[in-house]
C-alpha cells in the first residue's frame, strides 16, 4: 500500500543516477543500484523500493550507506521473469533472468520492507506459475468506436479516460505490481480511432464523442444497435484531438507498458462498421469489396503503426449472423483468412524478426490451422477457463478439452470473466488458490480476467465523494492482487497474503476480523452458483441480485427459482427440481454425494450470519475517525460491503428454502409446505431489505451493460412480490420438467468464446 504515488524526489533521482542519493536523515542509511542493470523497469522498481524505505524511515545515501541493494545485471540462466534475492552483511542483491524478473525481485524486496522492515528481508525467489497473465480490457474509445460494455453508463462516464494518459500509467503501474504482464484489449472495430489508412483518410475519427441520449434498455446482446439514430442526434465532443495525436497517445501507453513488462493484444470482432459505413462506397455486406479492401489496409496499417504490439485477434463475432454450424463458423474462419491474412503478411514482412501472434475467439480445431498455414507468424485460440461466470466454481472444467485437442505448433489462452458483481468488493484466498492451482499452466500461454460488460477504469458508483472516481483495480485491490500474484506464485503464503491485506488498512485495529470476514463473504456468490446456474448467461444471470435483462426475465423470481433444473454442472448440488422430484417419487432417489437445496441453504446461512457476527464485533470495537484517512474510509467501505454480502447471502438461503417448499406443496398438496415456504420468503424479503438498504446507502443505481438498468430497491420490490404469489400459489400449477444432467455436457462445456 501507499505506494499510489512516488515522491518526487525519487522519481527526480530515478531518471538522473543510477545510484541514489538523499540527505541523511534517519539512523539507517541505504543506497539503491542500479549500475550494470539500468532499464525501465529496474528504475521502476528502484522507485518502490526507496518510497518503503522513505516512508520506514530509512534514508537513501551515498556509498557509505549502513544498507546497500543491488540489482544485478541479468543472468539469463535464472530463465524469463525470474528472480533471486540473496541477503549477505547488509547488501541485499537482485537478480533476475530478464528485465522483467529484476522489476518483479525489486517490487518483492520493496514490499518486504514496506511490511517487515529492511533489516528483515529474506532471501527468496520467484518464478512464473502461468507465464502471461493479466487483464481483459473492452476498452469504449468513442461513441463510434463502442465495445461491448458500451451499453453501460460505466463504459460512458469513463470515455475520458481511455484517453488521459495519467489513466494508463496508474492501470499499467498497478498491473506490474500484480505481477501482470499482458493486456487483452477487447473491442469492436477500433481502427477509426486508431489508424489512418492511405486511400481512406477520412474515415479517420477526430476528436473523441460520447452520446449524450439517454442509456436504456433497448441495445441488442450483438451491438449491433450500439450506435442508436439518436446517439448521432446527440453527441457531444469529449476530447479534442486529432488522429496524429491519437496515434501518438496509442503508441505512448503501449511504449510504456512495454517499459512495465507488460504486452498489448487488441481483439477485433465482426462485423462493426459504425465509423466507416456510408463513406468510399463501405457497407455492412461483409461481400462488400471496398469493405474487405479497407479491412486489409487497416489491419496492416494497425501492424505497422504500433511496433510494441504483440499480437491481434480475430472474432467471427456476433454481428454477421448467428449460424453456428460447423459450415457457418468455417466459412466465417475463411472469411476472416481472406481478408486479414494478405494485410497481416505485408506488414509482418518489414519486420521479419518480429515476435507476433494471431489470436482466434474460436475452437481451437486443426480445420483452422490448416486453412492459415500461409500467415506468417504464430496462431492461438482463446477460450473460457469459467465462462461468464468467474466465481462459479473454484475447479473449472470449461476448457479441459481445449487443452487436451490443442493442435501442434498452436498456442492457447484462456480467460475467466466476472459479470457477476461489480460494486461489492470481493476476496476469499480459499478460493483463488484452489482457482489458479487448477489452471493448467503448463499447457496454455496465459490467463486474462475482466469483464466484458464493465470497465475496469475509474468507478462512478459510490455515493461517497471521496471514493469517487477511484480507480477500479483499486477499489477491488484485494480481488486483483489475489489473482495476479497467485498466477506468478502460487505457493504464496498465506501470511504474506494477511499482512499485505492488513498494510493496505494501516493495519488498524478490526483488521484481522476484516480480513476473516471478507474471507467468509467470499464464500457466498460460489455457493450461490452451486444451486442456480447459466453458463454463457451475462444477460440471464447476475448474482449480485438475481436478476437478468429484462428483454429476458427481469427479476429471476421464486416461479422461476422453484422449477429450475439449472444447479451448476458439476455435480455438486442437485437442482431444486431434482430433489423435489426425488422427495415426491417422481423420480428414482437414487444415492448420490450431490448437495441437497437444504445442503447449500445451510451453508448459506452459515456464511451470512458468520459474516455479519464478525461485522457487528468491527463497528462495537472499532472506533471510526471524524476525519477519516483514505485507508480508514476504504476499511469501512469494506466493512459495509461485507454486511451486504452477508444479507445477500442469507435472502438467497431463505429463497432456495422457499422455493423448495413451494415446489413440494405444487407436487404433494400438503398445506404446510405452502406455509413454511410463506415463511421463508418473508425471511428472504426482510434480508434483501437489509441488502437493498446497505447497497443503496453506498452505491447509485445504473444501466450495466448485459442485464440493463439495475436498482436494488426496483428488485426489493420483486422480491417481496414472491412473497404474494407464494400465498396464492396452487397445487399442480407446474408440470415436472427435469431432465438429469450430463456430466459430458460439463466436462465438454465451454463452447462461449468468452
Amino acid at each position: 500500500m501507499k505506494r499510489f504515488v512516488l515522491l518526487l524526489l525519487a522519481l527526480a533521482m530515478i531518471f538522473t543516477s543510477v545510484n541514489w542519493k538523499a540527505p541523511v536523515r534517519a539512523e539507517t542509511a541505504v543506497t539503491v543500484s542500479v549500475e550494470g542493470a539500468a532499464c525501465p523497469q529496474t528504475e521502476f522498481a528502484a522507485g518502490d523500493i526507496i518510497t518503503s524505505l522513505t516512508e520506514k524511515g530509512f534514508a537513501v545515501a551515498g556509498e557509505d550507506a549502513d544498507w546497500q541493494i543491488v540489482f544485478a545485471p541479468v543472468d539469463d540462466a535464472l530463465g524469463e521473469q525470474c528472480y533471486e534475492i540473496s541477503v549477505n552483511d547488509r547488501v541485499i542483491t537482485i537478480a533476475g533472468g530478464d528485465a522483467n524478473g529484476l522489476m518483479y525481485g525489486g517490487l518483492e524486496v520493496a514490499e518486504q520492507i514496506d511490511l517487515y522492515g529492511i533489516e528483515n528481508v529474506k532471501a527468496s525467489s520467484g518464478k512464473p506459475y502461468v507465464k502471461q497473465r493479466g487483464m481483459l480490457c473492452p476498452v469504449p474509445m468513442d461513441m463510434r468506436s463502442p465495445s461491448y460494455n458500451s451499453p453501460g453508463e460505466n463504459a460512458q462516464k469513463n470515455i475520458g479516460s481511455v484517453w488521459d494518459i495519467e489513466f494508463w500509467h496508474d492501470y499499467l503501474d498497478n498491473l506490474a505490481r500484480n505481477r501482470m504482464n499482458v493486456v487483452q484489449v477487447w473491442t469492436v472495430n477500433s481502427f477509426a480511432s486508431m489508424v489512418k489508412v492511405d486511400g481512406y483518410e477520412d474515415i479517420a475519427l477526430q476528436d473523441v464523442w460520447r452520446s449524450t441520449a439517454p442509456l436504456d434498455n433497448s441495445f441488442r446482446g450483438d451491438l449491433s444497435n450500439a450506435v442508436r439514430p439518436q446517439d448521432w442526434e446527440n453527441h457531444e465532443v469529449v476530447v479534442e484531438m486529432t488522429i496524429e495525436e491519437k496515434i501518438a497517445f496509442w503508441q505512448d501507453v503501449m511504449r510504456y507498458a512495454k517499459d512495465r513488462g507488460i504486452g498489448f493484444l487488441f481483439l477485433f470482432r465482426h462485423l462493426y462498421t459504425f465509423a466507416e459505413e456510408g463513406k468510399y462506397g463501405i457497407t455492412h455486406d461483409p461481400e462488400n469489396p471496398v469493405l474487405k479492401d479497407y479491412l486489409c489496409r487497416s489491419m496492416q496499417t494497425f501492424i505497422e503503426t504500433y511496433p510494441d504490439i504483440i499480437g491481434v485477434g480475430l472474432n467471427p463475432g456476433e454481428n454477421m449472423g448467428w449460424d453456428n454450424t460447423t459450415e457457418g463458423v468455417t466459412g466465417v474462419m475463411q472469411w476472416l483468412h481472406d481478408i486479414y491474412v494478405p494485410g497481416i503478411n505485408a506488414a509482418l514482412e518489414k519486420t521479419p524478426r518480429r515476435k507476433f501472434q494471431v489470436m482466434f475467439q474460436e475452437n481451437n480445431k486443426q480445420e483452422y490451422v490448416d486453412m492459415y498455414a500461409d500467415m506468417n507468424c504464430e496462431m492461438s485460440f482463446v477460450r473460457g477457463y469459467s465462462s461468464v461466470h468467474m466465481y462459479a466454481t473454484s475447479t473449472p472444467r470449461n476448457s479441459d478439452r481445449y487443452v487436451a485437442n490443442k493442435p501442434e505448433g498452436t498456442g492457447l489462452w484462456l480467460n475467466c470473466r466476472n459479470e457477476d458483481n461489480f460494486d461489492m468488493r470481493w476476496g476469499d484466498p480459499d478460493f483463488m488458490v484452489e482457482f489458479v492451482n487448477n489452471i493448467p499452466a503448463d499447457k496454455i500461454l496465459g490467463l486474462v480476467t475482466g469483464s466484458d460488460g464493465y470497465f475496469y477504469g475509474k468507478d462512478y458508483s459510490s455515493t461517497d465523494p471521496e471514493l469517487q472516481g477511484q480507480m477500479y483495480m483499486r477499489k477491488h485491490w484485494y480481488n486483483y492482487m489475489l489473482l495476479g500474484r497467485l498466477m506468478y506464485d502460487n505457493n504464496m503464503p498465506r501470511e504474506r497474503i494477511y499482512d499485505i491485506f492488513a498494510d493496505h488498512y494501516d493495519n488498524m485495529k478490526g483488521v484481522e476480523t476484516l480480513y476473516e470476514a471478507t474471507s467468509i463473504a467470499g464464500k457466498i456468490i460460489p455457493q450461490v452458483h452451486k444451486i442456480y446456474f447459466q453458463d454463457n448467461s451475462d444477460y440471464t444471470w447476475f448474482v449480485g441480485g438475481s436478476w437478468s435483462h429484462p428483454s429476458t426475465f427481469g427479476y429471476l423470481g421464486v416461479k422461476r427459482w422453484m422449477r429450475s433444473s439449472n444447479a451448476f454442472g458439476d455435480g455438486s448440488a442437485m437442482s431444486i427440481e431434482e430433489y423435489c422430484m426425488r422427495q415426491t417419487g417422481a423420480v428414482e432417489n437414487e444415492p448420490t454425494e450431490a448437495m441437497t437445496p437444504y445442503e447449500v441453504a445451510e451453508r448459506l446461512t452459515d456464511y451470512g450470519t458468520r459474516t455479519l457476527a464478525l461485522v457487528e464485533e468491527i463497528r462495537t470495537t472499532v472506533p471510526r475517525s471524524e476525519e477519516m484517512s483514505f485507508a480508514e474510509r476504504e476499511f469501512w467501505a469494506l466493512v459495509d460491503d461485507n454486511e451486504a454480502m452477508a444479507y445477500l447471502g442469507l435472502y438467497y438461503a431463505e429463497k432456495i428454502l422457499g422455493a423448495v417448499e413451494l415446489r413440494l406443496f405444487n407436487d404433494t398438496k400438503e398445506d404446510s409446505w405452502k406455509e413454511s415456504s410463506v415463511t421463508h420468503l418473508e425471511k428472504s424479503a426482510e434480508y434483501f431489505g437489509e441488502h437493498a438498504r446497505i447497497i443503496s446507502a453506498n452505491y447509485i443505481p445504473q444501466y450495466l451493460a448485459r442485464v440493463g438498468y439495475y436498482n436494488v430497491n426496483d428488485v426489493l420490490a420483486e422480491v417481496e412480490k414472491d412473497v404474494d404469489i407464494a400465498r396464492k400459489w396452487r397445487p399442480k400449477t407446474i408440470q415436472p420438467s427435469w431432465n438429469p444432467p450430463s456430466k459430458s455436457t460439463y466436462f465438454d462445456s465451454g463452447d462461449s468464446n468468452e
